[in-house]
């Protein structure tokens, strides 16, 4: 497959509309891409997932990149399976919440392994809304992670729960030394400066330095 192929778009258009915003991408996202496409190869040819552990380095250099736009696109525009898949499953490493939609938009995926990652990846973009929409799915671990929703309960009880955990401590009516340096006076402490001293201060620098500029060289 074509670097073209594998991502769903030609590889040097890096000006795009995408969830009604366009984007112009700079040689930032050419390496990320560049990367991208080095996993994606790594994983179609490997039997097992060490490919994983051969790569980890590359994967978190992806992910120090913060490459939510570009994986955002691959997840919209490819058309392998595979790919899509291994772009949301970066995608959710990289945090944030850009591109939910996209990614929510494979929830009814007949591939479990794809609807397992999709899972995965909205619930660490934190998109509650989209993940809501999983809770009925056939598969365990995909329910398991569409249960894991946030807490809906007031702040007032989270803070009673809260407190009630908290260990008190007596509070110590012991009054601490206050240690003054054998240097400083305080019976004649030094008298604060005047206001304009430092603009008198900036006006002779200046001074000095046209009078330094205005002399004629040797």
């Amino acid at each position: 497959m074509t670097r073209s192929d594998i991502l769903g778009f030609p590889s040097d258009d890096w000006s795009f509309y995408m969830l009604g915003k366009k984007y112009r991408l700079g040689s930032d996202a050419t390496k990320s891409i560049a990367l991208f496409l080095e996993i994606v190869l790594s994983a179609t040819k490997a039997r097992d997932s060490t490919w994983l552990i051969r790569h980890r380095e590359k994967i978190k250099a992806l992910e120090r990149r913060g490459a939510v736009v570009e994986l955002t696109r691959v997840v919209k525009c490819s058309k392998h399976d595979e790919v899509v898949r291994l772009a949301i499953w970066l995608r959710g490493r990289c945090g944030g919440s850009f591109g939910g939609s996209v990614v929510a938009a494979h929830c009814n995926s007949d591939s479990l392994r794809t609807r397992r990652a999709v899972a995965r990846c909205l619930q660490r973009m934190c998109a509650w809304r989209y993940l809501s929409t999983m809770l009925e799915d056939p598969d365990e671990n995909v329910r398991h992670f569409a249960n894991q929703l946030p807490s809906r309960r007031s702040f007032e009880e989270r803070l009673s729960v809260f407190a009630g955990r908290v260990r008190r401590r007596p509070l110590s009516h012991r009054t601490s030394d206050l240690l003054i340096s054998p240097d400083v006076e305080l019976s004649d402490p030094t008298p604060p400066r005047p206001g304009d001293f430092f603009r008198r201060l900036l006006l002779r620098i200046r001074r000095r330095v046209r009078h330094s500029g205005s002399a004629p060289q040797q």
